[in-house]
């Protein structure tokens, strides 16, 4: 726990992106003695006012960030909200506090991890209409099309979220932001393809970084957070927006979970998204080489130029 004159501070901050891995790594980080990990794993605590996800806008909010957490002040506070990591406020924060929390930031190619970030909002969330297609979308985000990305989201958090997505991507950007705010020794870059493909490795690089023992830690690790293709959306959504209203806590509630899952969730799009991906990619290939250089990392994982 990190305290400052007005403010509790989390230890370690799981800062983004979205839809990279964050819930995978934070539920293998949730297990160690040495961390006490956020309930639920995005607090959104920290997130400007002007944000739609703001703690502040559920029904659910709390009074102060402690309650997130199980109170034992022997273990590292750690926050998973993947937002963070493009917030304002927060960094001002942090650059006055005498101590630094620490950051955890885990990146993805940034074509896949918006397809995956639309595949979300669509199905898991059921958030984006079916009159929209990937490549229509990719289309309008290109272009700056926001009016069309706009009425075919069923709520604000949607059409922030995919409204947003090329600059979200932009990951020099906000990673030169935070590397200025906390120092480069507090910030851990990883990536996503490296956190699935190696995990084991990963996650011992990542406990060191935090000061923790990583002998014989060994964690179930199971992904989660997928995306999933669901039948009737409209129904979902109004159901997803039922279950967020009380927190979570319904009796019964894996039970409840499996007999839905039979009923609702199908099989995943098989579309042919390449040309859009590709489209993505080049859009993006000026802040790929920008990344790499100014933080070291072979990105050739992503695609080769």
């Amino acid at each position: 726990m990190i305290g400052t004159e007005q403010l509790i501070l989390p230890d370690i901050f799981l800062a983004g992106t979205p839809k990279s891995g964050t819930t995978f790594l934070f539920d293998l980080l949730a297990q160690h003695a040495g961390i006490n990990a956020s309930n639920p794993k995005e607090p959104f605590y920290y997130v400007d006012d002007a944000c739609p996800y703001n703690q502040k806008s559920s029904l659910t909010a709390k009074n102060a960030y402690i309650d997130f957490y199980e109170v034992d002040g022997s273990q590292l506070l750690l926050d998973g909200t993947s937002q963070t990591i493009y917030q304002n406020d927060i960094l001002k924060i942090v650059e006055s506090a005498s101590v630094k929390p620490k950051a955890i930031v885990v990146l993805r190619d940034p074509a896949k991890r918006i397809l995956s970030s639309y595949g979300y909002t669509k199905h898991n969330i059921g958030a984006v209409k079916p009159t929209m297609q990937f490549e229509d979308y990719v289309g309008y985000l290109i272009n700056e099309d926001y009016h069309s990305i706009r009425k075919h989201c069923r709520d604000e958090k949607a059409f922030y979220s995919l409204s947003n997505e090329l600059d979200f991507s932009n990951y020099a950007k906000y990673l030169k932001r935070w590397k200025d705010s906390i120092s480069e020794e507090n910030l851990k870059v990883i990536l996503f393809e490296d956190l699935m493909s190696n995990t084991q490795h990963v996650l011992k690089e990542v406990l060191g970084f935090l000061g923790l023992n990583s002998i014989g830690f060994e964690p179930e690790s199971e992904s989660k957070n997928e995306t999933v293709a669901v039948k009737n959306g409209q129904l979902h959504y109004i159901l997803y927006k039922l279950f967020g209203a009380v927190g979570y806590r319904l009796p019964f509630k894996a039970q409840v979970k499996k007999v839905y899952a039979k009923l609702q969730f199908g099989e995943k799009e098989n579309s042919d998204n390449e040309a859009a991906l590709e489209l993505l990619r080049i859009h993006f290939k000026p802040m790929k080489a920008e990344l790499g250089e100014s933080f070291n990392l072979d990105l050739d994982r992503w695609w080769k130029d």
